[in-house]
């Protein structure tokens, strides 16, 4: 006779490779309750230790909150929004390092600096200026330590500057394609950047250019996901905000019948 609650017992089968139902998945977040949470727990490190492989640490640091002018609805950076956060500008260099430091010591070996705002663009802004001159010291002091960056909106000129290999996927007769001269090396891991995704089709044929092109894809990750979730995009894949969207055939649509006119926003 088996200990386990009946639910969890039949989740088991995901190690099989097998996929758990909507269903399924929301009555074992509903009706697992008391001690059957250890069981839980259990079977989510069993599927974590299979399919995910080692655990790497990382660790990032917030050196510029708040006060952006974008003022995005879902983000808490935004100046227009009383989210009680706190808010400051860029830090000093000898606070980046000696964040590093601690971090560097504890044996983690990625380090990820974050900024609030636009972006840049320029690579005579100051504030660019003197992250440049941070990540140059990281890696003068801290032998091993790969240094990440998320600062927003980046032009070609910064991107370059920051010696992050990119690159852009266009349509060409119809057809997504590499251009610009970029180059995917072989055997790199590529994120994949959208801003939206709904049907999918753009992300998958990015998959396959990479596929081709003797490289990985390690995830996915978008702006605005219209598809709650239901695009054809294999995981790992994350969004900043989740959306319906209908849409019509034609001949279908309600707005259209009511004679409300088309207005791309």
């Amino acid at each position: 006779m088996t200990l386990l609650h009946p639910l969890i017992e039949n989740a088991y089968r995901v190690l099989n490779g097998e996929e758990l139902t909507e269903a399924e998945a929301m009555a074992l977040v509903e009706q697992i309750h008391g001690t059957d949470i250890p069981d839980l727990i259990s079977l989510a490190n069993k599927v974590r230790n299979k399919f995910a492989g080692e655990i790497i640490a990382c660790s990032i640091i917030n050196a510029k909150s708040g006060h952006c002018n974008q003022n995005c609805r879902f983000c808490a950076q935004a100046q227009a929004h009383n989210t009680e956060i706190e808010t400051y500008d860029l830090l000093d260099r000898e606070e980046i390092l000696s964040s590093a430091q601690e971090i560097y010591d504890a044996g983690v070996r990625i380090y990820g600096i974050v900024t609030s705002g636009y972006g840049y663009k320029n690579t005579e802004n100051a504030e660019f200026k003197r992250i440049l001159e941070a990540m140059d010291e990281l890696h003068e002091r801290f032998p091993g330590l790969k240094i990440c960056a998320s600062l927003g909106i980046l032009s070609d000129e910064t991107a370059k500057a920051l010696n992050l290999p990119h690159f852009y996927c266009e349509k060409r007769d119809g057809v997504l394609t590499l251009r610009r001269d970029f180059v995917i090396p072989p055997g790199s891991r590529v994120l994949l950047v959208e801003d939206e995704v709904y049907t999918g089709q753009s992300v998958m044929e990015m998959r396959e250019i990479v596929r081709a092109l003797g490289a990985q894809v390690a995830g996915t990750i978008c702006i605005v996901d219209k598809s709650m979730g239901q695009a054809p995009v294999p995981p790992p894949f994350a969004s900043l905000y989740a959306i319906p969207v209908e849409s019509y055939l034609p001949g279908a649509c309600p707005l259209c019948a009511e004679g409300i006119p088309l207005v791309n926003q």
